[in-house]
């Protein structure tokens, strides 16, 4: 499986920059979007040529799209701008199919939990607990949950020793009942 931290070669940059996407964005959010295509469909390279497969993604990802998006994207903006209360309205319902951003999930993943089943489990109850409710900032929500989930399972093992279940008979002082 992919790593999070593989990195393109230049040459690959190159030729996805050629394509119309900026090197810079190549680099960083389309890099962490591949990846995490990666893991979600569990590809397993066989030759660990990921530069090819990233190409091909690119190119997959890029051929029409990008051709729309540029003629598209300007008139459509011109014609209804988006105000700031739309972004947000339309933005903030939790719905059934809603993703962590990338930048979010690398966050997670490197900092918070680096359990990606665990990840995915919760990702499931997540949405299903907010389905339908609104909130300014689910990427913050989702560390949050991620954050107090995943502190008490690495904590459940600390409590599986019996000498942690038995804690009031430790600290308690019997030795005043001997002989009685």
């Amino acid at each position: 499986m992919i790593n999070y931290n593989w990195q393109p070669s230049a040459r690959v940059v190159s030729a996805i920059s050629a394509m119309g996407m900026q090197e810079y964005t190549v680099k960083t959010d389309f890099r962490r979007e591949f990846i995490l295509y990666c893991q979600q469909q569990e590809l397993r390279n066989q030759h660990g040529d990921w530069d090819q497969l990233f190409l091909d993604y690119a190119k997959q990802r890029l051929q029409v799209p990008a051709a729309k998006a540029t003629t598209a994207a300007p008139a459509k903006q011109a014609l209804q701008p988006y105000t700031p209360n739309a972004v947000v309205e339309s933005s903030n319902i939790m719905s059934d199919d809603w993703q962590p951003s990338a930048n979010m999930l690398e966050y997670i993943t490197a900092m918070v939990c680096p359990n990606l089943d665990y990840i995915n489990a919760q990702l499931i109850s997540f949405t299903s607990h907010y389905h339908g409710k609104s909130h300014p900032n689910w990427d913050q929500q989702f560390k949050k949950w991620i954050n107090q989930g995943w502190n008490v399972y690495q904590n459940k093992n600390s409590f599986k020793d019996a000498s942690n279940k038995d804690f009031v008979k430790q600290h308690t002082d019997t030795s005043w009942s001997d002989g009685l």
